[in-house]
């Protein structure tokens, strides 16, 4: 029986590869950016359970191994989610949900998740699935998005009774909500489309489609379609134009460069937990690969406030870094009004106090939309 995680689905939509049997021993380490989203979603759980922004004591006091300045981010950002909270809807946190298709082995596949939050409003009327994203990058909008589907698929067999149903996103990092609603019959139409996509998955499992999604597929670093993908660039003369090359092998080549990289970081994370298990890698030349320990110390402003005031005086500015997004969040909760960070910069502006210096960045991001084809989303 192929069993799946919601958070599995959106590349099963688009790559059969990681149920084939060849590709079955798969490789998961933690990396960087998974332990700052456990890290938000940890204050976020905290946050709900109260209803109220978490302090900077607690937090600090409940998460001591945890960046400050991550978790003040955070908790920053969550301020924000209250906004979009019904305060008298019933809510449940990260509970599992899982469903089973099928009575023949041979068709029989399984489905699990934990949605961040589950909220019900009075006599079963209404129901939210809501989803938490700490990343950068924009994902598919709540009204085709798999992962948000399985959710859903799952609920509606849960809480039959329930007939309307509203699933949203929220990117904390980027103060971004998306959200839509679903009848009961659309959720069945759902259903139907991922049973009739896992039949096709049956008869699919040796025919891979390489590409970006290969960043986030568990079977990366031994699919045999991506790596006959990008070995000839990485074995062409050093001296090969990359002007040469058509749109679709550049394409190809950076989209494979990127999850090479992935895989290079899987294998860096497997070697950092060789040095923590069983000590130093001796390495040539007097060298070794080692773990070791080193105290870092930030100042919390939210803490360290009115001591830095008081000691530091007329010269407090020249102690303090503020950012353009922290400032413009701290003139929003001041008035509680979302113009206000606008007005502070035209201010800021006006004073000359933002100059300006061009820099250019490379990497993979969205592609921004035509502001006269924008759809319904807003997207």
């Amino acid at each position: 029986m192929i069993k799946l995680r919601c958070s599995q689905l959106p590349l099963v939509f688009k790559c059969a590869s990681q149920f084939s049997e060849a590709l079955k021993h798969t490789i998961d380490i933690e990396t960087d950016a998974a332990k700052t989203g456990t890290l938000w979603h940890e204050i976020f759980r905290i946050g709900l359970e109260t209803r109220c922004a978490p302090e900077m004591k607690i937090l600090l006091g409940a998460m001591p191994d945890a960046d400050p300045a991550e978790i003040e981010k955070a908790a920053v950002a969550f301020r924000w989610v209250l906004k979009h909270l019904n305060p008298d809807w019933a809510h449940t946190l990260e509970r599992k949900l899982a469903w089973t298709h099928g009575k023949a082995p041979e068709r029989q596949f399984s489905l699990s998740g934990h949605p961040d939050v589950l909220l019900f409003g009075p006599d079963d009327e209404w129901g939210e699935i809501g989803d938490w994203k700490t990343g950068y990058l924009h994902q598919d909008h709540p009204s085709a998005n798999w992962q948000t589907h399985g959710y859903l698929i799952m609920a509606n067999l849960w809480y039959p009774k329930i007939e309307n149903w509203r699933v949203w996103i929220y990117y904390p990092r980027l103060y971004k909500f998306e959200s839509h609603e679903f009848s009961v019959g659309e959720i069945h139409s759902l259903r139907e489309r991922l049973v009739e996509r896992m039949g096709e998955i049956r008869s699919e499992s040796t025919s891979y489609t390489p590409g970006l999604h290969c960043e986030f597929c568990s079977a990366r670093h031994v699919c045999p379609a991506l790596h006959a993908d990008i070995a000839p660039f990485f074995a062409a003369p050093p001296a090969r134009s990359f002007a040469s090359l058509t749109q679709a092998e550049k394409s190809k080549f950076t989209a494979g460069l990127s999850v090479a990289e992935k895989i290079c970081a899987d294998a860096r994370g497997q070697v950092k937990n060789w040095a923590k298990m069983t000590g130093p890698i001796p390495l040539e030349g007097g060298k070794e690969y080692a773990s070791w320990q080193e105290i870092r110390r930030k100042i919390v402003p939210a803490l360290a406030w009115s001591t830095l005031s008081a000691r530091c005086g007329q010269f407090l500015s020249d102690a303090v870094k503020v950012s353009i997004k922290s400032a413009q969040d701290a003139a929003k909760e001041n008035i509680r009004d979302k113009t206000a960070g606008r007005t502070l910069m035209a201010e800021l502006e006006s004073a000359g106090a933002i100059p300006h210096k061009p820099i250019t960045k490379c990497g993979v991001r969205n592609v921004k939309a035509d502001k006269s084809k924008e759809n319904d989303h807003g997207e």
